[in-house]
Protein backbone atom coordinates (compact mmCIF):
# COMPACT_ATOMS: atom_id res chain seq x y z
CA UNK A 1 0.00 0.00 0.00
CA UNK A 2 1.23 3.55 -1.16
CA UNK A 3 2.53 5.32 2.49
CA UNK A 4 0.13 8.09 1.65
CA UNK A 5 -2.78 5.94 1.88
CA UNK A 6 -0.88 4.18 4.93
CA UNK A 7 -0.81 7.25 6.68
CA UNK A 8 -4.54 8.23 5.91
CA UNK A 9 -5.69 4.30 6.84
CA UNK A 10 -3.62 4.59 10.07
CA UNK A 11 -4.97 8.07 11.18
CA UNK A 12 -8.19 6.51 11.70
CA UNK A 13 -6.82 3.10 13.29
CA UNK A 14 -4.81 5.34 16.09
CA UNK A 15 -8.38 6.95 17.11
CA UNK A 16 -9.97 3.75 17.01
CA UNK A 17 -7.27 2.69 19.57
CA UNK A 18 -7.96 5.58 21.38
CA UNK A 19 -11.18 5.18 21.69
CA UNK A 20 -10.36 0.94 22.79
CA UNK A 21 -7.94 1.90 25.05
CA UNK A 22 -9.11 5.14 26.66
CA UNK A 23 -6.00 7.10 26.57
CA UNK A 24 -5.33 10.92 24.49
CA UNK A 25 -3.63 10.93 21.00
CA UNK A 26 -1.75 13.79 20.45
CA UNK A 27 -3.33 16.98 20.25
CA UNK A 28 -0.67 19.11 18.62
CA UNK A 29 -0.76 18.45 14.66
CA UNK A 30 2.79 17.91 14.32
CA UNK A 31 2.96 15.44 16.80
CA UNK A 32 0.30 13.71 15.57
CA UNK A 33 1.68 13.75 12.17
CA UNK A 34 4.83 11.78 13.41
CA UNK A 35 3.25 9.37 15.54
CA UNK A 36 1.46 8.16 12.26
CA UNK A 37 4.74 8.21 10.20
CA UNK A 38 7.17 6.43 13.03
CA UNK A 39 4.51 4.02 13.35
CA UNK A 40 4.39 3.37 10.00
CA UNK A 41 7.94 2.81 9.97
CA UNK A 42 7.87 0.54 12.87
CA UNK A 43 5.13 -1.54 11.48
CA UNK A 44 7.43 -1.61 8.33
CA UNK A 45 10.80 -2.50 10.24
CA UNK A 46 9.89 -4.37 12.44
CA UNK A 47 7.77 -7.20 11.54
CA UNK A 48 3.95 -6.09 11.67
CA UNK A 49 3.98 -5.11 7.78
CA UNK A 50 1.52 -7.73 7.27
CA UNK A 51 -1.24 -6.81 9.61
CA UNK A 52 -4.18 -5.32 7.89
CA UNK A 53 -5.76 -2.22 9.29
CA UNK A 54 -8.35 -4.88 11.25
CA UNK A 55 -5.80 -6.85 12.57
CA UNK A 56 -4.27 -3.73 14.14
CA UNK A 57 -8.11 -2.48 15.43
CA UNK A 58 -8.34 -6.29 16.91
CA UNK A 59 -5.16 -6.74 18.49
CA UNK A 60 -6.46 -3.42 20.84
CA UNK A 61 -9.78 -4.98 21.81
CA UNK A 62 -7.99 -8.45 22.58
CA UNK A 63 -5.93 -6.73 24.74
CA UNK A 64 -8.67 -4.88 26.94
CA UNK A 65 -10.37 -8.42 26.69
CA UNK A 66 -10.39 -10.23 29.98
CA UNK A 67 -10.08 -13.77 30.60
CA UNK A 68 -7.87 -14.59 27.36
CA UNK A 69 -5.74 -17.51 28.42
CA UNK A 70 -3.04 -18.90 25.76
CA UNK A 71 -3.35 -22.72 24.91
CA UNK A 72 -0.72 -23.62 27.66
CA UNK A 73 -4.09 -22.35 30.27
CA UNK A 74 -1.34 -19.12 31.56
CA UNK A 75 -3.20 -15.75 31.14
CA UNK A 76 -2.54 -13.05 28.97
CA UNK A 77 -1.62 -10.39 30.34
CA UNK A 78 -3.23 -7.08 28.79
CA UNK A 79 -0.54 -4.47 27.65
CA UNK A 80 -1.06 -1.49 30.57
CA UNK A 81 -0.70 2.34 28.61
CA UNK A 82 2.06 4.31 29.95
CA UNK A 83 2.21 7.80 29.43
CA UNK A 84 -0.10 10.72 28.90
CA UNK A 85 -0.70 9.80 25.02
CA UNK A 86 -0.70 6.51 23.00
CA UNK A 87 2.95 6.05 21.75
CA UNK A 88 4.69 3.52 19.35
CA UNK A 89 6.26 1.59 22.17
CA UNK A 90 2.82 0.67 23.63
CA UNK A 91 1.38 -0.24 20.30
CA UNK A 92 4.25 -2.37 19.36
CA UNK A 93 3.88 -4.41 22.73
CA UNK A 94 0.01 -4.93 22.18
CA UNK A 95 0.66 -5.96 18.77
CA UNK A 96 3.38 -8.13 20.06
CA UNK A 97 1.50 -10.76 21.86
CA UNK A 98 -1.69 -10.64 19.38
CA UNK A 99 1.42 -11.93 16.51
CA UNK A 100 2.49 -14.78 19.11
CA UNK A 101 -1.03 -15.37 19.14
CA UNK A 102 -1.88 -15.22 15.28
CA UNK A 103 1.23 -17.52 15.17
CA UNK A 104 -0.06 -20.09 17.63
CA UNK A 105 -3.46 -19.64 15.62
CA UNK A 106 -1.93 -20.38 12.64
CA UNK A 107 0.36 -23.24 13.19
CA UNK A 108 -2.81 -24.70 14.81
CA UNK A 109 -4.71 -24.73 11.90
CA UNK A 110 -2.26 -26.11 9.75
CA UNK A 111 -2.20 -28.76 11.96
CA UNK A 112 -5.29 -29.21 11.25
CA UNK A 113 -4.87 -28.96 7.71
CA UNK A 114 -2.07 -31.33 7.81
CA UNK A 115 -3.99 -33.72 9.60
CA UNK A 116 -1.96 -33.87 12.92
Amino acid sequence: MPTDDLLADLQDVLVSISVISGHGLPEDDFFADRLSKELVMHLNNFGYGDLTMCELVLAFNLNCKCGLKYPSGSDIIATEIFGKYISVDYISRVLSTYKTLRTMLDNHLKNIIDGY
